[in-house]
């Protein structure tokens, strides 16, 4: 058994996302041992894993252009009036461009009177079709998520129950 004797903060990084520190403790044989160890916490601007923004940022972006044509920083500001929080800017605008390679957005340059022509992002048919397959996916993907995510919800087959 492992006692612990104290634990030292290290540090909180940013906006509270990831908190560093370590513990003291000493094992059975009474050497003193330290652990380091890194958590990380979403905050109210922070509410969803990166790695989920990574792997539906594309579906969004596209769904926001179907609704009507946007430059980056318009895209980042509907994102985060829908609750995404603050979306950065090194994640936002390579989706774009990857977008723009495979064809599912074009830009167009307009003048624009804050400073230098703002790049707007169109969604092409392209980019149309793919939006619609993303969005059966998507409906896929989030009903088998409910079904083992709310409780009482999934009921295993009799078949894997047997197995």
């Amino acid at each position: 058994m492992v006692k612990r004797l104290m634990q030292f903060p290290r540090a909180v990084i940013g906006s509270g996302t990831v908190v560093r520190g370590s513990s003291a403790a000493f094992d059975p044989v009474g050497r003193l041992a330290i652990y380091w160890y890194s958590v990380n916490l979403l905050t109210v601007t922070d509410r969803i894993p990166k790695q989920w923004l990574h792997g539906f940022l594309e579906m969004c972006l596209l769904c926001l252009l179907h609704e009507r044509r946007d430059y980056g920083l318009g895209l980042m500001e509907r994102l985060r009036a829908v609750g995404f929080g603050e979306v950065a800017g090194g994640t936002l605008y390579p989706a774009l461009l990857r977008m723009e390679k495979m064809g599912f957005v074009r830009t167009e340059q307009e003048v624009s009177a804050a400073g230098p022509p703002r790049k707007y992002y169109v969604l092409t048919e392209c980019g149309g079709e793919a939006m619609r397959a993303r969005q059966s996916a998507w409906q896929v993907f989030r009903g088998a998520v409910d079904t083992v995510a709310e409780p009482g919800r999934y009921q295993p087959s009799a078949e894997r129950a047997l197995s």
